[in-house]
């Protein structure tokens, strides 16, 4: 197979004795520039090939304001299209705009409370970003507490099993000491000392957010 004849350059050749990457950097540098564009729904700049405007009939600066234009628009450009082609049958068939399948939800995030577009109800963060950020908040929530005081205040004492634990052990250690809710968060509880104990990995494990002891071995 041949390839490209500049140096430390194995890919496949395409022409002139060059491989893709270099023909178009030698002979075509500005196939793939970018130009600025009007985004079709908010008229906001951004920078795309020149090739996506004659590919798509629109270009948006981002996914929102392309669900938005299809949920107000498409059904419009449908009806227009199917009347164009009822008038004169034997013209060239439009290609119709597609409507979206799912129905499109505004909502508004729990954390940013900026606004952002979904396809289920059951939406309720913009990004993954903003979803890792409150887990963040939730988790710091818990570690903040000075977990070394509970476990002396307790003895190091599970209050599940009664048997002591290991202050050398660490998690995941099944016998490592952690905190534990006495009344479970999904019931009610909170984070405050008077609602936390001392508890095995293993039986704080086992005992889930119930309110059931189960008979453990150590």
């Amino acid at each position: 197979m041949r390839t490209c004849k500049l140096a430390n350059c194995d890919r496949p050749y395409r022409a002139k004795g060059l491989c893709a990457t270099h023909y178009n950097q030698q002979h075509q540098p500005n196939r793939h520039r970018k130009v600025a564009m009007q985004c079709a729904l908010c008229g906001t700049t951004v920078m795309k090939e020149p090739s996506r405007a004659r590919r798509y009939q629109k270009v948006f600066c981002d996914e929102a304001c392309h669900a938005l234009w299809r949920l107000e628009y498409a059904p419009d450009h449908m009806a227009a299209a199917h009347a164009a082609l009822r008038a004169n049958p034997r013209t060239v068939k439009p290609k119709p705009v597609i409507a979206p399948h799912t129905r499109i939800y505004v909502r508004q995030c729990r954390h940013c409370h900026g606004a952002f577009t979904a396809r289920g109800a059951s939406a309720t963060y913009c990004s993954n970003r903003c979803r890792n950020r409150v887990r963040k908040i939730r988790r710091g929530k818990r570690h903040n507490i000075r977990r070394i005081e509970i476990f002396e205040r307790d003895g190091y004492t599970c209050w599940i099993c009664g048997i002591a634990c290991d202050p050398t052990l660490q998690v995941p250690d099944r016998m490592a000491a952690t905190v534990d809710h006495l009344q479970p968060q999904s019931f009610g509880g909170t984070d405050e000392q008077d609602n936390l104990a001392t508890a095995h990995m293993v039986c704080n494990s086992q005992r889930g957010a119930s309110w059931s002891w189960p008979t453990l071995a150590a």
